[in-house]
């Protein structure tokens, strides 16, 4: 049950740590060798609500930071007697830009440490 990658066969310093697209791959592969296609359908299953939730965080360039966006804007229409609000979204640019390099540098080192391997394995 663990998609970390304890029961497949490759390194194992995978579960401690972020896995990129090439690590998936690798794990599903080992999940298909050893319970075959049921197995491969369970890492999608948990692919996609780990998507799912985590487009949920609140920052954003991910949906849940649009959410908060409208609900402060909301709330805010109604404190004002049902006045229209609209939060200037160009103010938060530069922490959209810092949460998307963020994003980038984990998700390049993750493909780094996939294929070289530096750590051990």
């Amino acid at each position: 049950d663990d998609p970390g990658g304890s029961s497949g066969g490759g390194g194992g310093s995978s579960g401690d740590r972020p896995v990129s697209i090439v690590g998936i791959a690798d794990i599903g592969a080992d999940l298909v060798r050893s319970d075959g296609f049921a197995g491969l359908l369970g890492l999608f299953v948990t692919l996609n609500v780990f998507i799912g939730i985590f487009n949920l965080v609140p920052l954003l360039p991910l949906d849940g930071g649009h959410v908060v966006i409208a609900t402060y804007e909301k709330v805010r229409s109604m404190l004002r007697g049902g006045e229209p609000y609209h939060v200037d979204v160009a103010k938060l640019l530069p922490l959209t830009y810092a949460v998307v390099m963020v994003m980038v540098f984990l998700g390049l080192s993750t493909v780094y440490l996939d294929i070289a391997d530096p750590i051990g394995g």
